[in-house]
């Protein structure tokens, strides 16, 4: 039996309250010819019912002895509180003490009750916040196109009255790449100890929006977080970015915790609100469709032809500048979903560009971090 297993659960599918302009599963989602996409699409019910929850938690305990259930969207929260109650009182029945909550979400149904049930259940929260009301507004609006901020910032709020454990996660467009600036000086304000910061991309297979991020925009935005980063460190701060977490760590001959840091693809068992399963959040698209919860246990989903072919696939395409990088060995190419935006220009990585020009402050907070 394997000791751990960690399931990204879908349990609304796609279906959002919010219309973020470079939504990456809203555009996965919108490749698909399931079921459960043409039916969210059609305003139907998707929602996870009581026999595809049963199936993934009976079907997990009898895979590892530990589970994390991560459940995201398009928006969970739209699942209704009714259904976390009932996922995470079978989850406890099946792993006592033994199982662990996540979730990301926009925050916007996030009341004092839905606050409250995280807070008693110890769910690590992370919440989307594109940064200052400015930034965040620009792309990231309601279904009536009214800008989210303000609920947002409200839920968090909520979020800290109740002691719920959470991180922020931004979205680097375009726009807030100009501002890193302006955005640490925001999380500063606001005491945001936890961050993710992810690459906007452009949608699968076109050209990028004008959202979405140039390689030299990137890189140049990494320098600077980083400096404005390790300033803090210095003076004695420490805020978590889990970017800059998991160069330190691999800078230091420590294995990464955040997916896509090797270069090599591994099976993250993305399960839709009907029991599809798919092997990456990124690529939950048909041809790497592994099988259904309600028929397949999680011995045949890993040894699927579509966990094969995404394994595969995974393996290609790795440009022949990284075979020269003096940085191969921390990044392995980087993460498939975005190599083919840090190579776009010939000759050039963003991510070569940062660690080159960040190497001694990363050793620096390597030597604090592990001596």
């Amino acid at each position: 039996m394997n000791k751990r297993l960690s399931l990204l659960i879908k349990p609304a599918s796609d279906a959002c309250n919010m219309k973020c302009e470079y939504c990456f599963y809203s555009d996965v989602s919108s490749h698909r010819k399931t079921e459960v996409a043409a039916a969210c699409q059609e305003k139907k019910s998707c929602v996870m019912n009581k026999n595809v929850s049963c199936a993934v938690i009976e079907k997990a305990a009898a895979y590892a002895e530990r589970a994390h259930f991560a459940f995201q969207g398009g928006e969970p929260t739209l699942a209704g509180i009714d259904f976390f109650e009932y996922f995470v009182s079978e989850a406890e029945k099946f792993f006592p003490g033994r199982a662990d909550f996540s979730i990301q979400t926009n925050g916007l149904l996030l009341d004092e009750d839905f606050c409250a049930f995280l807070a008693e259940k110890s769910f690590l929260v992370g919440i989307s916040l594109d940064g200052y009301e400015e930034i965040h507004d620009l792309y990231r609006s309601d279904c009536s196109g009214n800008g989210s901020w303000k609920r947002v910032m409200a839920a968090i709020d909520r979020l800290r009255k109740h002691g719920v454990r959470y991180n922020v996660l931004s979205v680097v467009t375009n726009q807030l790449a100009k501002r890193a600036d302006k955005l640490m000086r925001f999380f500063q304000r606001e005491d945001f100890g936890y961050i993710q910061l992810t690459p906007c991309l452009a949608p699968l297979g076109a050209p990028g929006g004008k959202y979405a991020l140039r390689p030299e925009q990137y890189a140049v935005f990494l320098k600077e977080f980083f400096s404005l980063w390790l300033d803090e460190l210095k003076a004695g701060t420490y805020r978590s970015v889990r970017l800059f977490d998991n160069v330190v760590r691999m800078f230091c001959k420590r294995d990464p915790e955040m997916c896509g840091m090797c270069g090599k693809c591994s099976l993250q068992y993305v399960i839709e609100s009907n029991g599809n399963v798919y092997p990456c959040d990124f690529y939950a698209l048909d041809e790497y469709l592994m099988g259904n919860i309600l028929t397949d246990d999680f011995v045949t989903l890993s040894e699927s032809s579509g966990a094969r072919t995404f394994l595969s696939d995974g393996l290609s395409g790795l440009p022949s500048q990284c075979g020269e990088c003096v940085f191969s060995d921390l990044c392995g190419g980087s993460c498939r979903r975005y190599r083919s935006f840090l190579t776009s220009k010939e000759g050039y990585c963003p991510y070569r560009d940062f660690l080159s020009a960040c190497t001694p402050g990363i050793l620096y907070a390597g030597k604090l971090a592990f001596g």
